[in-house]
């Protein structure tokens, strides 16, 4: 007797299983997905041969599957999950190579939908800012991909970058040094690697994937700002100007490289490259370029500032008696600070509620004894 009601058992699971088939066959994707759960759910579902079970798992991955796929908006939304389901079905099927091979037309021709399923998930999620799910499914497609050998760089990159935007940065640089050994090597990938290694403070790494990527894209503009940008950090802005020439001779209207070598000459504290005619030059190419690069316009007007401060200074540390030479040198001020007037008021026009510009303005108002014009800022 109870090896009858054991048969019975069988049998009528079977049965949910060729139902299954059916109703999907017709295109009744609801009862199809009720009965696949019915067989696969029975308690009686593990005692069944590997073939029997596979052959189920199989039909569940179509089932759900066509119900990702549907027009049926009612349908999906009863089944939210349908595209995951499919999925870990496939994946059942595909630990067992022989029915993978005896199934190819039922399994392998299915997963790019599956696969784009996942992609287009991955996208939705991405666009929406909801980096965390976008990322889970760019992995998905990444899966699929290589369960039919076939690695699919893009979703494995798309997957990298949602990572880095949930600052998940350890799983993003994982992807990014997967994509490096399945033979994603393009320029992009080395600077990603740098950035993130950057946030982590691996300076070592860093500079590590920087020095491979431009011995391979010598001539890539971006690594070669990335290594600039870690040169200035680490103060080397002598072996900076280098990279920066490069760049500004492969692109004369790069003016983020031109104010950079501004800054650099600029800036008193380089001894060895302080150079004020030298930033004078490269901020007014700036200028030329995007006229309305507010940064460029500042420093170029506080740099006259700057100049005009220190022979201030120098004229005060005179003798009494030494006239001409204070004359001399006050004339120099004031000429220097003619020179700062337009750039200081240009960018306080631009921003009014900058109180340190309207400092430095103020302050050269003064000292070349513009009264009125002290008065009618301090009403501002």
């Amino acid at each position: 007797m109870a090896l009858m009601l054991t048969i019975g058992f069988v049998t009528a699971q079977k049965k949910d299983r060729t139902d299954a088939y059916m109703y999907n066959k017709n295109g009744e994707f609801a009862k199809a997905a009720v009965s696949i759960e019915k067989c696969i759910n029975h308690e009686q579902f593990g005692g069944w041969k590997s073939d029997d079970k596979l052959l189920a798992y199989m039909y569940r991955g179509i089932i759900y599957l066509n119900i990702n796929q549907s027009k049926d908006e009612k349908l999906k939304s009863k089944y939210p999950d349908a595209l995951d389901t499919s999925m870990e079905s496939f994946a059942k099927c595909m630990e067992d190579q022989s029915f993978v091979e005896a199934n190819a037309m039922d399994i392998i021709m299915r997963l790019p939908a599956l696969q784009t399923g996942y992609y287009q998930k991955g996208a939705d999620n991405y666009n929406t800012k909801n980096y965390k799910d976008a990322a889970e499914s760019f992995m998905n497609a990444f899966g699929i991909s290589m369960m039919m050998q076939s690695p699919d760089t893009i979703s494995l990159l798309y997957a990298a970058q949602a990572y880095k935007h949930d600052d998940n940065l350890d799983t993003a640089l994982i992807c990014y040094e997967t994509l490096k050994g399945i033979g994603y090597d393009k320029a992009d990938l080395y600077k990603s690697l740098v950035e993130l290694y950057n946030k982590k403070g691996d300076t070592e790494k860093a500079n590590a994937a920087l020095v491979d990527g431009i011995a391979k894209y010598p001539n890539d503009g971006n690594l070669i700002i990335a290594r600039v940008n870690n040169l200035l950090k680490e103060g080397k802005g002598s072996e900076a100007i280098g990279d920066l020439e490069k760049l500004v001779a492969m692109d004369p209207n790069n003016y983020t490289c031109l104010f950079a070598l501004g800054n650099i000459y600029g800036n008193e504290e380089n001894k060895d490259l302080y150079n004020p005619e030298k930033a004078v030059e490269y901020y007014e190419k700036t200028l030329q370029v995007n006229p309305n690069y507010t940064d460029a316009t500042y420093d170029l007007g506080a740099l006259y500032v700057a100049q005009a401060s220190k022979l201030q200074n120098e004229a005060n540390n005179l003798p009494l008696d030494a006239t001409k030479e204070y004359e001399a040198k006050m004339k120099e001020v004031e000429a220097l600070l003619q020179k700062a007037l337009p750039y200081i008021k240009s960018v306080y026009e631009a921003q009014p509620n900058d109180d340190a510009v309207r400092k430095v303005l103020r302050n050269i108002y003064s000292n070349l004894k513009m009264y009125d014009e002290v008065k009618a800022l301090n009403q501002q």
